[in-house]
């Protein structure tokens, strides 16, 4: 504790001595860190704190080194997660360390095909994601879907529609895929009766 410490000294002859000193303990800082757990491709945002302090230094995987209070390392890979350190010092040169376990989570891949049917029959769509534990289709034509393996969709018209199957994982990561799907138009019977 800081204060003014006394002692006294006797020597084996009875001489005494008194002495005082001011004694200042400086408070410690209480480094810590401020992070999300993400999925690939986000970047990893860390913040240290206290925020007045004369130094930071940060310490991470895959060689990650870096000298400021936030950091971010843009476009996380599987490589970037692991175990990151700070080291904080205060004006007093006392000196404090935290770490934290930073997750980067894979991202699923979303995947379709579709058979080609003419207008009017019931188009089949493959779900042929990887990795995701939810789907949820748009057939462009104002119906959706939340199942993995949609029913048949009918176009009644032989155009392009726009479909979209985004998906899901367990860590809430997301992918989306679009492709233009289109009927074969139905063939027109015609024909003449000659007398």
């Amino acid at each position: 504790h800081s204060g003014e410490y006394f002692l006294e000294a006797i020597d084996n002859n009875g001489c005494e001595v008194y002495g005082s000193v001011d004694v200042t303990v400086n408070p410690k800082p209480n480094a810590q860190i401020v992070h999300n757990d993400l999925c690939e491709g986000d970047d990893i945002q860390l913040s240290g704190f206290p925020s007045t302090m004369l130094r930071y230094e940060w310490i991470g995987p895959d060689g990650f080194s870096a000298v400021t209070q936030n950091v971010v390392r843009e476009n996380s890979e599987q490589s970037m997660a692991g175990t990151y350190f700070l080291v904080v010092e205060n004006e007093y040169n006392c000196i404090d360390t935290s770490s934290i376990e930073q997750f980067v989570y894979p991202n699923p891949v979303a995947e379709f095909s579709n058979t080609q049917p003419c207008a009017g029959l019931a188009m089949n769509f493959t779900n042929e994601s990887q990795g995701a534990n939810q789907w949820f289709w748009q057939f462009g034509n104002g119906q959706s879907a939340i199942s993995e393996n949609p029913d048949p969709v009918t176009y009644m018209n032989a155009q392009e529609y726009t479909v979209s199957l985004e998906v899901m994982n367990e860590y809430y990561c997301r992918d989306t895929v679009s492709h233009v799907v289109s009927s074969y138009p139905v063939p027109t019977a015609n024909f003449d009766i000659d007398n």
